[in-house]
């Protein structure tokens, strides 16, 4: 069920999520590189991207920041407000268990948050599930692909 401003959205736009959905459904294994142009163009629309979009930039930021530099990283640069927001992604793309494997990670980190970062590593390995984070979204590019060509397809 769309509330209205997706309604809008959807009516407003509707030439360029067809031609969206068409690029998605051909090259959802380059998420950011296909949807960046259409998120801008909705952004400067309505002045914010819908809460789907939202959700999976969150999610894929979060991705990237845990494959490069392990979560972590993550979890020194994202406020924890930014959680549940990724959490909405996770639950987008089908991977609910992922967040409770990060709103475990935030908990230890919080119990070493008086400690210098750079010893958290020695403190953290034995009770910080970062595999449960990581694991089941590795191929999260084509997960989000997967989620925002089937979103398209309905509402085109």
């Amino acid at each position: 069920m769309l509330n209205d401003f997706e309604r809008e959205l959807w009516i407003r736009v509707r030439d360029h999520l067809t031609s969206a959905a068409r690029v998605c459904d051909r090259f959802h294994d380059h998420y950011l590189s296909r949807i960046d142009l259409m998120s801008d163009s909705l952004e400067a629309e309505f002045g914010a991207l819908p809460s789907p979009f939202r959700a999976l930039a969150a999610l894929h930021q979060a991705w990237g920041l845990t494959a490069g530099d392990g979560l972590p990283c993550y979890l020194l640069q994202f406020q924890p407000s930014l959680d549940e927001l990724v959490g909405e992604g996770l639950h987008l793309i089908g991977n609910e268990p992922c967040f409770e494997a990060l709103k475990a990670c935030r908990a230890t980190i919080e119990k070493y948050r008086h400690l210098d970062p750079q010893d958290w590593p020695q403190h953290i390995r034995d009770d910080f599930p970062e595999d449960a984070f990581f694991e089941p979204i590795r191929d999260c590019d084509r997960l989000i692909g997967e989620f925002i060509a089937s979103f398209f397809r309905g509402r085109t």
